[in-house]
């Protein structure tokens, strides 16, 4: 990957966009998911459109993690920007 992105250029990044997509990897587990929900109510706060999406559906095991209800199956959702948590920074 490419250079790590600065605080800033991160922000500026949020500010020009209106709606997100956070996708994670199919069967996500509780970092996944919970990493996930939590960038959703982070951009929400922000006043942002957030959808947190994936493949499968939420495991039960997860379903105690709040904001779980809010996930959608990928294929029924469109946003502006797809953000994947799954992926390493700097990897």
């Amino acid at each position: 990957m490419g250079d790590p992105v600065s605080y800033d250029g991160f922000r500026d990044f949020i500010d020009r966009h209106a709606a997100f997509l956070i996708l994670s990897h199919q069967d996500p587990d509780g970092d996944a998911l919970g990493s996930s929900l939590g960038l959703q109510a982070a951009l929400r706060d922000r006043g942002k459109r957030a959808v947190t999406a994936n493949e499968s559906p939420v495991p039960e095991s997860l379903r105690f993690l709040p904001g779980w209800d809010s996930v959608r199956l990928a294929a029924d959702v469109a946003a502006d920007v797809a953000a994947d948590v799954a992926a390493p920074f700097g990897a």
